[in-house]
């Protein structure tokens, strides 16, 4: 498989080998940069790190937003569950380790980074994301170390559902489930869960009224 972007090409190799193990060689080839990965795939259920470390790289040499099929299948191949017609800005960033659910018809823009540990995230379909949106699954425990206010850190899984709307900059943190077709205004930081069709902002982000 071949995808050609601004004299570069982007290769997947996919085969099957004895026992039925599947292995995929990908590479990035153009004048400036040469990038190969070869290894063995497993049915995996969560993100494997050194994959999406690998896919942050790629998502920057790629054009802003086009291509935005070979970005849904290059999270596909580091292990995220994504749905058809995702798209994805080049900008956008992940750094987790738990599971990735993107659905189909959903938009992450420009700068947007998911960022945590092995807790899933799960975004349902038509989703808008907005520029410079956080979601971050990590914490830790308070005051449980000797002169230290942050202490044993920990995950807690992040549900957004369809048809949601999160404006610019706002943060959802870990522990947040945000019902379906509500809006996050722009800079607000969701901390509790948030029930279907309401408009939500401020910091800690306060309902201000329903659909």
């Amino acid at each position: 498989m071949v995808f050609h972007f601004d004299c570069a090409h982007f290769i997947i190799f996919r085969f099957r080998g004895l026992g039925g193990s599947c292995f995929t060689w990908c590479g990035l080839l153009n004048s400036h940069l040469s990038i190969c990965l070869f290894c063995e795939e497993k049915n995996v259920t969560v993100m494997n790190t050194l994959r999406l470390n690998l896919v942050n790289v790629l998502f920057s040499l790629l054009p802003p937003t086009k291509l935005f099929s070979v970005k849904a299948r290059l999270l596909r191949w580091a292990g995220a569950k994504v749905g058809n017609n995702v798209r994805i800005v080049s900008s956008a960033k992940f750094y987790m380790s738990g599971e990735l659910e993107i659905g189909s018809g959903t938009w992450i823009g420009h700068e947007v980074l998911i960022i945590g540990g092995d807790a899933k995230v799960i975004i349902g379909e038509d989703v808008d994301i907005a520029p410079r949106v956080t979601i971050v699954t990590g914490t830790h425990e308070l005051w449980k170390m000797n002169g230290k206010a942050a202490g044993r850190g920990y995950s807690l899984p992040v549900s957004i559902e369809s048809g949601v709307w999160l404006g610019a900059g706002s943060i959802v943190l870990g522990g947040v489930a945000i019902g379906s077709s509500s809006i996050i205004a722009a800079a607000s930081v969701v901390t509790k869960d948030i029930p279907s069709c309401c408009l939500f902002g401020g910091n800690p982000a306060r309902f201000i009224r329903q659909k």
